[in-house]
Formats: C-alpha cells, structure tokens, sequence
C-alpha cells in the first residue's frame, strides 16, 4: 500500500513538471538565436534524431506569440539554411536545434515585449515544443540578471539607499530631489524651502521639525480638560512691530489696569501702591491751596484759617 502511494505521489510530481513551461528572459528589439526544442526531437520509434534540417519532411514549425496586452497569436515560420531565419544544430547528439529571429524583416520579428515559444513536428518524428522566452527591454534584464552597471545600482540602492531611506526617529521617509521638471534650480529651490535647519519660511521649517507636535501643545493650557475649551496660552513681546519690556508687560497688567472699569487705573499708573480716598482729598486740597494762597486771596484766607489742613467732609 504504502509503495502503491508512494509511486502516485512520484507520478503526480513527474506531471507536474512535464507540464510546466521553463522560462527565459530575452532582449527585445534585437535578432536573437533561440532553440527551438526544449527537449530531444526524437523519431516515431523514440530514439533521438540527430540529422533534422531545415527543410526536413513535414517539418512544421510555429511561433505562439502573446504580447503584454494580448492577444495570442501562431504564425507558420518556414526554416531557412540562411538569412532571417536560420536552421542551426545546437547538438546533434542531443538533438537540439535553434533558429534566428531577426529584429525586423523576417516572418515573426522580435519587436515587441511579450511571450513566445516554438512548436514544432516532423513526418518522422514526434511534436516538440520550446521554452517559454519572454522578451523585455534589455535594460531590465541588465538589473535583474546580468552583471553591469544597472545591476550594481540596483543592489546599491536595495543595500544601502533602503537602509538610510526611512528616518526610524520621525517615522518618514527621507528624500534628496535632484531635479523637478529637469530643472536642478528648482529642486534646490524646494529643499531650502523645506529644510528645517536653512528653511527661509520659518512656518514650513515649524511643520517639519521633529518637535512641532510638543510645540503645539506647549501654546495650549488644557488643565481640567473636559471636553472644555483650550485656552490658547499667549506670550506678548512687541506692540506695532516694537520690541516691549516683559516686565513692563507683566507690571501693567498686574496693576496698571481696572479689570472692573476696562480701563487704566490712574491711581497707580505711577505709585506702587494704590490711593485710597483721602489721598485723593488731600492731594486735590493741597493742590487747591497751593495754586491760590497767594497773598490777599481766598486760598490765602482759607489756609489762614484752617491752617492748611483739609476739611473733614473730605477725609
């Protein structure tokens, strides 16, 4: 039983891989040589046919060809022994062959990006089938495959540029603009415009520093926060565009204003301390008797007899 599963498992496997098509990569736009056979070509009898030519009997030979957009297409392909497309024995002991497929001029041209394969039988033998040759442009096979200039910068930038591409600090990705539109002017432009440590508009260098969010929060009081409102936290340092005295700023505000009346509060725009009312009285009366006392006046008699002392009704 167990050998039974085993050998259906084995054949499972060998149908498998029978059925699927090996792939190659190709350039496009150039005249290739591609083998035509994936397999030996072999007679009826299943021994390998080492002498096919070009113009063996029966021989019929297609080209499935599908584009990146499709559709699919075959097209009959006549060998030659020379010219667009050319016979050739890769190894007859194997027997494998190939055939040109020129970039232009011939039957089926290898001008455009997409997938082909050959197919192909004999009067004598058994129908053969190609790898499956995917055509792209040569540049792209440069970078994913062959070793050159392209590939190395490929690898530079999945090495290195990658590991230093993503700021883990500020959770962003960083960015060197060489050009935009073609212009370097431009792009130099932008990055003094966005740089945080040259940036000319200070409101762009703001967003981009790493601390912007902690000096959001530091211009908000939400103490008690509820649901409430933030009250915007202000710190005044100039009045018309002029630089003012912090603590000329502070000074006013503590005592220089009458929160009740909106206004300024006269007594002690220049005392420290405040004035009661009879200050105010014997300011005003001194005033008064000082303005008029001269002699042989009312403010002269007045202080004669109250020996210049203010009334009472004014204390």
């Amino acid at each position: 039983m167990k050998r039974k599963m085993a050998f259906l498992i084995l054949l499972l496997v060998l149908l498998f891989a029978s059925s699927m098509q090996a792939q190659i990569y190709v350039d496009v736009d150039t005249a290739v040589v591609l083998a035509v056979n994936k397999h030996s070509i072999q007679s009826d009898a299943g021994v390998i046919d080492a002498g096919v030519t070009y113009d063996e009997t029966g021989i019929d030979l297609t080209w499935v060809f599908t584009p990146c957009a499709g559709p699919a297409t075959a097209t009959a392909i006549a060998p030659a022994d020379s010219g667009n497309h050319e016979w050739e024995v890769l190894d007859a002991g194997l027997g494998m062959y190939s055939m040109q497929l020129p970039a232009s001029g011939g039957t089926v041209d290898n001008d455009t990006e997409g997938s082909g394969y050959f197919t192909g039988n004999c009067t004598a033998t058994l129908p053969w089938s190609s790898y499956v040759y995917i055509f792209r442009k040569a540049s792209h096979n440069e970078v994913d495959i062959e070793s050159g200039a392209a590939g190395d910068a490929k690898e530079e930038l999945l090495i290195t540029d990658w590991a230093t591409a993503y700021d883990g600090t500020l959770n962003m990705w960083n960015s060197d603009m060489e050009a935009v539109d073609g212009t370097l002017a431009a792009a130099t432009t932008m990055e003094t415009y966005y740089d945080v440590s040259t940036a000319a508009d200070a409101q762009h260098a703001f967003w981009l520093d790493a601390t912007a969010a902690a000096n959001i929060l530091a211009q908000y009081d939400g103490t008690g926060y509820v649901g409430g409102t933030i009250v915007s936290q202000a710190d005044i340092t100039k009045i018309g565009g002029v630089a003012q005295s912090a603590a000329d700023f502070k000074d006013f505000a503590d005592s220089g204003y009458d929160p009740v009346n909106h206004g300024t509060n006269v007594y002690t725009v220049r005392d420290a301390a405040p004035k009661t009312a009879g200050d105010i009285a014997t300011a005003v009366w001194n005033a008064l008797t000082n303005a008029y006392g001269g002699v042989g006046t009312y403010g002269q008699s007045v202080e004669d007899t109250k020996a210049d002392t203010p009334p009472a009704s004014m204390n």
